[in-house]
């Protein structure tokens, strides 16, 4: 008598080595992927700023009459002129005082080495060579010097084709977005309709959240280091770097709390007489965060979708190391779309393992 074959377990044996060869091949295709990704950047950039821009565009074009075109136009020239202001009077300054930076972070470090009675030389040197490497990327980035000069040259283009993309798509974003449902209504594609709704939806409230959150950070930072100006002056010229630092790092779940701070920190190290400035920021480091995780970010992101904390650490580990800090922006979206997709799926991927099952 003949033993019957059994395909599906060698379909399931054939699946696995088909894994197989492509984790074994993930150099390349992974190179390939990274290639993509960043050729495609500006893009994804364009749309993402039409997406939170579009309800201020569409409110301009309905209640104030003024054509979308020229409202794109003028937010871009406006956000352009800001960021060139913002680089120029804030951030270069501060380059240009980073050694100043490297000499306080070294005579805390060495104070807390003598301390504890702890050789602390070698991670002094590490910090000076990571930072001396930014401070001399940077340099060659602003003075177009080295490679500095392709770096320049690359931004720039990439700039011109986002700001391109992005009045492309915020002058188009609502009929994209009605054409879109309309072509899934056609198809009757129930499942996605909802899942591109729910998807649009969740990210309108997450971004909506993080937009309040970066501002109230901004606002309690800054508020911080005017403060602490009334005592040491020298803090007054990093108020607004401080806040855009505080911004920056209010996109990051849980840990951006503790990069804020520790900007405010390395800050205050590098300015003359920083013991009692220290004492102020302690004190605001002890309130503020508790404040906000407790308090204020509760309420802001009442209505935003809900996340597993493991789940948005992990991703956060995860896309950090795949794609640097894109990768940390990106992850929560990221995050939010596989949420939605599996909440809208799952009965139909239950169904499917179920069949898996059964069919052994």
């Amino acid at each position: 008598m003949k033993s019957k074959i059994n395909f599906k377990f060698l379909n399931v044996l054939l699946v696995l080595l088909i894994l197989y060869l492509f984790y074994l091949l993930s150099p390349l295709w992974w190179s390939v992927i990274k290639k993509i990704f960043y050729a495609l950047l500006p893009i994804i950039i364009g749309f993402s700023i039409a997406f939170i821009l579009n309800p201020l565009v569409t409110f301009s074009e309905k209640k104030l009459k003024i054509p979308r075109v020229i409202t794109a136009i003028i937010i871009y020239i406006v956000a352009l002129l800001s960021i060139i202001l913002i680089v120029f009077f804030v951030i270069k300054p501060v380059i240009d005082d980073m050694p100043r930076m490297i000499d306080g972070i070294n005579i805390v470090l060495t104070e807390f080495g003598e301390l504890l009675n702890v050789d602390t030389s070698s991670i002094i040197i590490t910090i000076d060579n990571w930072i001396n490497s930014y401070i001399t990327t940077i340099t060659n980035f602003f003075t177009a010097s080295e490679e500095g000069a392709n770096q320049v040259i690359s931004f720039v283009i990439s700039l011109f084709v986002t700001i391109v993309v992005g009045i492309i798509f915020l002058t188009r974003f609502d009929n994209i977005k009605d054409r879109a449902k309309l072509l899934l209504v056609a198809r009757e594609k129930k499942e996605t309709l909802i899942f591109y709704s729910r998807l649009y939806h969740d990210l309108k409230k997450y971004i909506v959240s993080e937009i309040f959150i970066a501002a109230i950070q901004f606002v309690e930072y800054v508020g911080l280091f005017l403060i602490i100006s009334i005592f040491n002056q020298a803090f007054l010229d990093y108020v607004l770097l401080i806040g855009l630092f505080a911004a920056l790092f209010s996109l990051i779940p849980y840990f951006g709390g503790y990069l804020s701070g520790l900007s405010a920190i390395l800050i205050a190290v590098s300015l003359p007489n920083p013991m009692y400035s220290m004492i102020g920021i302690v004190i605001f480091l002890l309130i503020f965060p508790n404040l906000d995780a407790y308090l204020i970010n509760p309420m802001v992101y009442k209505k935003r979708i809900e996340l597993s904390p493991v789940v948005t650490i992990g991703g956060i580990l995860i896309f950090s190391s795949l794609f640097g800090v894109i990768g940390v922006i990106i992850s929560i979206p990221i995050l939010l779309v596989l949420s939605v997709a599996y909440n809208v799926y799952k009965d139909f991927l239950k169904t499917k393992v179920q069949q898996f099952k059964e069919s052994f």
